[in-house]
């Protein structure tokens, strides 16, 4: 038995655990809320026959040596010996840190000290670069002179050997820093580990110098500031990554604190890893030269096998020559403008390395040879297959091939632009059902605006005709009208159509939308017909922006953009009680944010489904069998318990499957809390999904609508005919309403008999 499980032996994880979270017993496990992340309701397990901890909610999870280490900032090594204290244990000096370490600290704590009382040297430099006297102190930031470091520690007892092992001189005994701004560089935990220095002229070369590599330095390991960032890191769940001590420094001062940056040395895959091991979101945000560019690219590359479901990386790409520090010196260091820069200046990865691509491979766009996709296509199809994830690899793969479509879209649209006009409604055959339809809406909208030109005084009006993408001919056609209605506002229809005589585009659309006459020569009707386009287009963009939101791993965008769609499609409904969702992941969020009362419950049935599309054939009657258990549960922590099992058997086959489940916890198991009828009734969206398919049956058949309250007519009858076919009698019902009563009082507005 080694150190490490000697310790384990000795100690109970819920008494290391109990000084931080207040834990409450719950069968053979505890719980509490979770310090990693801000919860009002308990989701964090600590098993002391296991050893281990997990939280349902933030995912976090791991031994007592881990819960001391990211509660603390403690490296492994010193909660190993923090640990082993408390249990008595020995260890050996390989293990513990030993006085020379001290020895080591001391002297660096020394060193930076020196250096901070000699900053008067660079003090003029710093207000130049508009650094608060506060951060300078935050950040122990100093001058190293050209001489007498050396001095001083021999003075205060460190030997020559130690200040040749930490780099504070080298071998000719002489001062290793000299005439340089100074950088203390800290572990995680606080304690100075190295410097780094930066010349004060352009003659000095390099003009950055770190400390060599030392047994307490690694550079791979560290990252300047994260003992400053770690707390915001946490809380905001986000990392900006950017290039420089400066960078960093300006960002903490414009109160952006969950900055970092790596040493002197390019970002690794491992570090990437580490940084996600803190935070789901990494913002990286290099250099605006073609150095930065470079390693911003290099990064984005090393990243894609390591990409993971809920692990999100983005990349700010600021202007040619600019750097956060130049950002945040222009903005005044005020922290919502300057983030509104960076935020505008952002890209998903997905994103990044298809301007990548481009940009490496399409200068000139104009004269691109069809050869030329070829390229393209290799160098897109080499990145994916980069990528170990599978359900990742598939979204960027129909990323990557959507973006490649409508790029040979567009040249070819530039090809037939340059050869050929449309003139006298001679318009291409052969065209897509979308083209089709898009060009029929087109036509709607150019045969309204100048059958009722009025309407487009209203400002709502024409700031949607304006903002209407329009194709070939008709986009000339929009742009008269607009001219035509600024310049002259009371114009009737034969005003404007003698404004609009030399385009012959106008036969072709009343051609186009004659079908429509009876609807479209009357205002009223043709008003319900615009807002029909204009809504419909509204929607089908924002499900698309959705979809690549989600394909992408941008789970904010994704939510904002439910939140627009669900704006759009709410049709006055004040309360909901419990909402019963499939597994878009931004239902909950979205629904919560206009209905906080509302209960949200994930469908299990969608869950159980979308599990056992990943299991093999021959596995699924026993993972389902170990499913039945958690789902069926009495209660919410046996089914927590029995999640643990499922994970503990099947985690290592079927990684995705179990991480979906503990992703998705605290939505799926909000139906433990209500007894067998009300379970019954919320636990999967089928029934209501069953009476969907019925009204949709029945008005699929009508056509369209001529207006809202036509279509509301029409659902009616549909569900007083399904009614029909409700002839059972529903077993529980009084029982369910009055147990809902009771969880949700002066909320059911259903009288109980």
């Amino acid at each position: 038995m080694d150190h490490i499980d000697i310790i384990k032996s000795k100690l109970l994880l819920s008494d290391i655990v109990g000084k931080k979270v207040r834990l409450i017993k719950r069968g053979d496990s505890f719980v509490g809320l979770c310090p990693f992340h801000n919860e009002k309701t308990p989701s964090f397990s600590v098993s002391n026959t296991k050893g281990l901890y997990y939280c349902f909610g933030c995912l976090a999870s791991g031994d007592a040596f881990e819960f001391i280490s990211q509660t603390e900032g403690l490296s492994f090594k010193e909660a190993l010996e923090r640990l082993a204290s408390v249990t008595g244990v020995e260890l050996s000096k390989s293990l513990s840190i030993t006085k020379e370490d001290n020895k080591l600290f001391l002297a660096l704590d020394l060193a930076a000290n020196w250096f901070a009382q000699k900053n008067q040297g660079v003090v003029d430099y710093l207000k130049q670069r508009k650094i608060l006297p506060k951060i300078i102190d935050k950040f122990k930031i100093g001058y190293a002179p050209s001489s007498g470091l050396k001095e001083y520690l021999n003075s205060s007892g460190i030997e020559d050997k130690i200040l040749i092992d930490i780099g504070l001189v080298n071998k000719n005994f002489h001062d290793y820093f000299y005439d340089r701004l100074i950088f203390p560089i800290q572990s995680i935990a606080g304690r100075v580990i190295g410097f780094g220095g930066r010349a004060l002229s352009f003659e000095q070369q390099p003009k950055y110098l770190n400390s060599p590599e030392s047994q307490l330095f690694k550079k791979r390991e560290n990252l300047y500031g994260l003992n400053f960032a770690l707390s915001e890191i946490r809380k905001k769940q986000h990392i900006f990554v950017v290039e420089g001590y400066m960078d960093t420094i300006a960002l903490h001062q414009a109160g952006i604190s969950n900055a970092v940056a790596p040493l002197g040395t390019a970002i690794s895959a491992e570090q990437i890893k580490n940084l996600w091991r803190f935070a789901k979101e990494i913002s990286i945000c290099m250099d605006g030269d073609s150095a930065g560019r470079h390693a911003a690219t290099r990064v984005a590359e090393l990243a894609l096998p390591i990409l993971e479901p809920g692990y999100t990386l983005k990349f700010v790409t600021l202007p040619s020559n600019k750097d956060p520090y130049d950002i945040c010196n222009e903005l005044a260091y005020k922290k919502e403008d300057v983030l509104t820069a960076l935020d505008h200046s952002t890209k998903l990865h997905s994103e990044y390395l298809w301007h990548h691509i481009i940009d490496s491979n399409l200068q000139n766009y104009e004269k691109l040879a069809p050869e030329k996709y070829s390229i393209l296509e290799h160098k897109f199809m080499e990145y994916v297959n980069t990528i170990s994830n599978s359900s990742i690899r598939r979204y960027y793969r129909d990323y990557f091939y959507n973006k490649a479509s409508e790029l040979r879209s567009s040249f070819k649209k530039q090809i037939f632009n340059s050869k050929t006009r449309a003139t006298k409604g001679e318009y291409l055959h052969n065209k897509s059902p979308e083209l089709i339809e898009a060009e029929q809406n087109q036509a709607i909208i150019l045969r309204i605006a100048v059958e009722f030109p009025e309407i487009l005084n209203r400002p709502i009006f024409f700031e949607q005709f304006s903002h209407f993408e329009f194709t070939n001919e008709m986009k000339r056609l929009q742009q008269r009208v607009i001219d035509v209605i600024s310049n002259k506002s009371k114009l009737g229809k034969e005003a404007l159509l003698q404004e609009l005589k030399q385009f012959d585009v106008i036969k072709y659309v009343f051609e186009k939308t004659s079908v429509l006459n009876s609807q479209l020569n009357e205002r009223k009707s043709a008003e319900i017909v615009w807002n029909n386009i204009v809504l419909l287009k509204e929607l089908n963009a924002l499900r698309k922006e959705r979809t690549e939101a989600r394909l992408s791993g941008n789970l904010d965008l994704e939510e904002r953009l439910i939140e627009q769609i669900k704006q759009i499609e709410k049709r006055g409904v004040e309360d909901i009680l419990i909402a019963c969702v499939d597994g878009l992941k931004s239902f909950p969020a979205a629904i919560n944010s206009a209905f906080p009362k509302a209960e949200v419950q994930l469908c299990i049935v969608h869950q159980i489904r979308n599990s056992l599309k990943y299991v093999s054939s021959k596995d699924v009657k026993v993972f389902m069998n170990d499913l039945k258990k958690i789902y069926r549960a009495a209660s919410r922590e046996i089914a927590e318990n029995y999640l643990l099992e499922l994970e503990e058997k099947w985690g290592e086959k079927y990684p995705l499957v179990i991480k979906s489940w503990q992703n998705n916890w605290e939505n799926l198991s909000g139906y433990f809390k209500y007894s067998s009828p009300v379970r019954r009734l919320i636990y999967t969206t089928n029934p209501i999904e069953g009476l969907h398919r019925q009204i949709r049956k029945f008005t699929k058949t009508k056509g369209s609508f001529t207006s809202t309250n036509a279509l509301y007519k029409q659902v009616y009858c549909a569900i007083k005919k399904v009614e029909q076919k409700w002839t059972m009698a529903l077993p529980n019902w009084a029982l369910t309403m009055s147990q809902l009563d009771i969880f949700f009082p002066d909320r059911l507005k259903i009288e109980l008999n």
